[in-house]
């Protein structure tokens, strides 16, 4: 019993597909768990993350979504306020 389980976990462990390192405003918007619109919104308006215009396409660095991440956290709402 204890290796079919290992094998499946194994199966399940090769299926994953790791993440590209630029994303498309669907995929980023899914990435931060946000609507596609709000991504949208954040970058005609500022506020969200860096973006790469390349031929007229957008494009999101992971990094720069990760680091976007780390910039809105916040340990408490009194520190959400002062921003």
């Amino acid at each position: 019993m204890e290796a079919v389980l290992r094998k499946r976990r194994q199966k399940k462990i090769m299926k994953l597909k790791p993440t590209p390192r630029r994303l498309r405003p669907a995929a980023a918007a899914r990435y931060l768990h946000i609507g596609e619109s709000t991504l949208n919104s954040f970058r005609t308006s500022g506020g969200g993350p860096r973006f790469i215009k390349l031929a007229g396409r957008i494009f999101y660095d992971v990094h720069d979504l990760d680091a976007w991440i780390e910039a809105n956290k916040f340990t408490s709402t009194a520190d959400y306020a002062t921003t």
